[in-house]
């Protein structure tokens, strides 16, 4: 990950956040570098192939050794919370533009809680959209 101080902030314009009102979801492009998109990218494969250290110290699961590299890739749907076992998770779950967009548009106090990682290979069915919200925030815009 980039230095977190040599980012810029980023600052969400009226139009954004009209937009982010009106509709539900902000899509803000190029908000994170081509760099740290390598970086998870390259993350991801190694955990999906069971080649991070702590795979093989029991922190985290590991796909059986036995499987063939496309097998292996289809292991997980999904891991949790890998921001308790994994530094790097956990920086990119405080991703400094990230966190500037987020407070933008719900207010100061971000509370990170959670992290899942999705792992979709080609043709598998990955997890459904679903927006939960109003039931994980206990909001009332009444």
């Amino acid at each position: 990950m980039t230095n977190p101080q040599n980012y810029t902030s980023y600052r969400v314009s009226v139009d954004e956040s009209r937009r982010f009102r009106a509709e539900g979801f902000l899509i803000v492009r190029n908000l994170v570098s081509a760099e740290d998109i390598a970086e998870l990218r390259g993350h991801t494969e190694e955990l999906m192939q069971g080649r991070l250290p702590e795979q093989h110290d029991g922190t985290i699961e590991a796909p059986a050794e036995a499987l063939s590299p496309t097998k292996k890739a289809q292991h997980f749907l999904r891991i949790h919370m890998l921001h308790r076992k994994l530094a790097l998770h956990e920086r990119y779950m405080l991703h400094p533009r990230v966190l500037d967009v987020v407070a933008a548009l719900t207010g100061p106090d971000v509370l990170a809680l959670q992290t899942m990682l999705f792992l979709k290979p080609a043709g598998g069915t990955g997890q459904g959209w679903h927006q939960d919200t109003y039931y994980t925030m206990g909001r009332s815009d009444g």
